[in-house]
């Protein structure tokens, strides 16, 4: 975490920098790896229930889920998922 707002996106307001890595390569899995995922879900009851069951009934942990207003219409929301895996793992590509 960067608190000098130095480096990356500072905001104040949260108090953390985000940063994203982007390579031409890709890394083969260590047996610790991460998987960043962002995603929208329809805007009625249970639609993110649902869509957070994959990741219970494949035993897989998330690490962190944020939300944001999607900016596209009121009421909708983009997702930001942090899942323990490769991005290789078989049950993440489903």
């Amino acid at each position: 975490m960067n608190q000098g707002g130095t480096a990356g996106n500072y905001s104040p307001l949260f108090g953390a920098s985000f940063f994203i890595i982007l390579s031409s390569e890709d890394t083969a899995p260590t047996g610790n790896d991460r998987t960043s995922l962002v995603f929208a879900a329809e805007n009625k009851p249970g639609s993110l229930y649902k869509i957070l069951g994959f990741f219970a009934r494949e035993n897989l942990n998330l690490t962190k889920i944020e939300s944001r207003p999607s900016r596209r219409a009121f009421g909708e929301y983009v997702f930001f998922l942090e899942v323990e895996g490769h991005w290789q793992d078989e049950v993440l590509k489903k």
